[in-house]
């Protein structure tokens, strides 16, 4: 972890640097073996515990605490300071309800302690003039984000995370839909940024990589996510009962495996949030999704239409891994019984987390409401 330890520490000298330019005999001292920044001053100083919480959301936040609480890096003695790539609302939120300092790889920070006189540094952000170039997290491609995705939805399913070893990187390519080379540096690049570590050989069959550090791999993966825009189809529905629209109207419709919930409804199903559900989202094959005379036949068959605005329904063009990914949901009493309803496929709790995070002003609480309940890291 230390690639991540100098990349806070980098952050927090920036910021620091720059503030105390107006103290006469005040000096940054880093700590050479832990991430300790000491700020000395003739008549005082100020010792800090550098904290690094990935992107900065704020499951990162209560992670990042945490793991520094068990590993005994938060001395009495100094004052926690945490730091991020950026630190979303909810974030700066959390750490100023708890009163922790806080800096960000852009330059924003909320820093304040009283060794003897007041230390308040307290800025959206730093001037142009004073910021440094900083290092960058990896750059995500969409190979690498497949890879990076069927990692997490597997360790999402596991009771412990970080306990079994990650399959090989054959396999991992496989269900990832890439070539083994590129898996193989995917795996790399998360080896370097700390978010998995090899562990025996080198190389062979008693070679192993374990998930050291999900929390940020999802975080990382999850700002990228939400930032791409997927192909879309707005639909015309008159919905009552969400659940009955789906089960009745849409799901006969379709092959189960040519489609997937995600959005509100899945939410609902997965950890409730809404009392209501404003917009409905499923993920269609492109086998259909791009045939256009068949998904007219489809939405015809169900009562359907296109629309340019106001839409209902939304349909999202699926590749192949959240379709490989989905889960299955049949209600209880049903599986054996000739006359229940189609099934319905819910898109994976990892990838409903980055579908969420782009969805309009509740998105973002709603995400991290199932971060908290049902992915665990």
């Amino acid at each position: 972890m230390r690639a991540v330890e100098n990349r806070a520490l980098t952050a927090v000298e920036a910021v620091l640097s720059d503030a105390i330019r107006r103290w006469d005999d005040a000096r940054l001292d880093v700590a050479p073996d832990a991430p300790l920044i000491d700020l000395v001053m003739k008549d005082a100083g100020a010792k800090f515990s550098v904290v690094w919480a990935g992107e900065g959301f704020p499951a990162d936040i209560d992670a990042a605490l945490r793991s520094a609480r068990m590993a005994d890096i938060l001395p009495s003695t100094s004052t926690p300071l945490v730091v991020a790539r950026h630190m979303s609302p909810g974030a700066v939120a959390v750490l100023e309800e708890r009163g922790v300092s806080w800096v960000d790889e852009t330059g924003r920070a909320s820093v304040h302690a009283e060794p003897g006189i007041a230390i308040v540094i307290d800025r959206e952000r730093s001037p142009t003039e004073n910021l440094r170039p900083l290092p960058r997290s990896s750059r995500w491609a969409p190979g690498t984000a497949a890879v990076a995705e069927t990692v997490l939805v597997r360790a999402a399913r596991l009771p412990d995370a970080h306990a079994e070893p990650l399959p090989s990187v054959t396999r991992l390519a496989a269900d990832a839909g890439v070539s083994t080379a590129l898996a193989s540096r995917a795996l790399q690049g998360f080896d370097a940024e700390g978010w998995t570590s090899k562990s025996g050989a080198s190389r062979g069959p008693r070679a192993a990589r374990t998930l050291s550090d999900p929390s940020t791999m999802l975080s990382s993966w999850a700002s990228w996510h939400a930032e791409q825009v997927p192909s879309r189809i707005g639909v015309h529905a008159v919905v009552d009962d969400p659940d009955r629209f789906v089960r009745d109207r849409l799901a006969p419709q379709l092959r189960t495996d040519d489609w997937a919930l995600t959005g509100w409804l899945a939410l609902q199903h997965t950890a409730p949030f809404l009392t209501s559900v404003p917009l409905l989202s499923v993920y269609l094959a492109p086998r259909l999704f791009d045939d256009g005379a068949a998904l007219d036949r489809v939405l015809t068959a169900a009562g359907l239409r296109r629309v340019d605005r106001g839409a209902r329904l939304e349909i999202l063009r699926a590749d192949e891994l959240v379709l490989r990914g989905a889960e299955l949901d049949v209600p209880v009493g049903e599986e054996q019984s000739t006359s229940s309803p189609a099934p319905v496929r819910w898109a994976s709790a990892i990838r409903l987390y980055g579908d969420l995070l782009r969805m309009g002003a509740r998105g973002p609480d709603a995400a991290e409401h199932l971060r908290q309940t049902r992915i665990g890291f």
